[in-house]
């Protein structure tokens, strides 16, 4: 057991006063850290998307089962990627059109803004059919109508898209219901 000198037991009530000061700054502390670790989750930087344009509308699009579209292999895109210093992940990424039944690659873009084909491609100096491109795409047009309740924004206006080697073999078009909303937009 412990000799507790007589010397020593006027510090023992600030001591005790000390150490539930102690547990009030943690606390607080934590609060605090938790606080800005959710609020920068909501306030953080979107990923860049890649852009498309059908029938005069631009929108965003997206590879439904991988997020961003494949873009063609190129060194200068990688010393690109490496050397993009922005804080939305995924540039650069690509700029389409669909025209005349193709999804056409027609430039690229990233945080400080767009990108000339033929920068990347020597060989592209105007724009080409994506034949790289397999997939169910979605294009997404407008503003946010809700928050789906799995999570991702309903847009006012959506395409989906399947394409084979760059060409549309299906495309329609179709507005969110209410049913799809899980949340409203803040």
């Amino acid at each position: 057991m412990p000799v507790v000198m007589a010397s020593d037991i006027h510090l023992l009530p600030a001591a005790r006063h000390m150490k539930a000061r102690c547990i009030v700054f943690a606390r607080l502390f934590c609060s605090g850290m938790l606080l800005a670790l959710l609020s920068g989750a909501a306030l953080a930087t979107e990923p860049l998307f890649d852009r498309v344009d059908i029938e005069g509308q631009s929108g965003r699009l997206r590879d439904n089962a991988r997020g961003w579209l494949d873009l063609p292999e190129s060194e200068q895109l990688r010393k690109m990627a490496r050397a993009e210093s922005c804080t939305a992940i995924g540039g650069p990424r690509g700029t389409f059109k669909v025209a005349d039944g193709a999804l056409w690659l027609t430039g690229l873009h990233r945080c400080g803004g767009d990108v000339e084909l033929s920068s990347v491609y020597p060989s592209m100096s105007r724009p080409v059919v994506a034949t790289w491109v397999t997939g169910k795409l979605t294009a997404e047009f407008g503003n946010v109508v809700c928050w789906s309740k799995a999570g991702p924004p309903v847009f006012q206006r959506v395409a989906n898209i399947t394409v084979e080697a760059g060409k549309i073999t299906v495309m329609s078009f179709n507005a969110p219901q209410v049913e799809h909303c899980g949340r409203n937009p803040p």
